[in-house]
């Protein structure tokens, strides 16, 4: 029973901080900028290995915004990730 209070106290902190936020008492400290269009996210020279296995090796990526980017392959292969 008392490997349970640890839980049970997060769970109270968090509900209470979610009351705070539903009644307007605080307000959330979450700076939301918008991005342009000149603006986007350069990877350069990325490279991951899993275990052993090179899965990528020194991948250079440019994704606009406003821009659809589509990652294709063999299914099966780790896509998602």
């Amino acid at each position: 029973m008392i490997a349970y209070i640890p839980g049970f106290v997060r769970f109270r902190v968090s509900a209470d901080r979610l009351l705070e936020l539903q009644e307007g008492e605080i307000e959330p400290q979450v700076k939301q900028e918008r991005l342009n269009k000149t603006q986007e996210l350069l990877i350069r020279d990325l490279s991951f290995r899993y275990e052993d296995k090179w899965v990528l090796q020194q991948l250079n990526l440019s994704l606009k915004v406003g821009e659809s980017t589509a990652i294709i392959g063999p299914s099966g292969k780790g896509k998602p990730l």
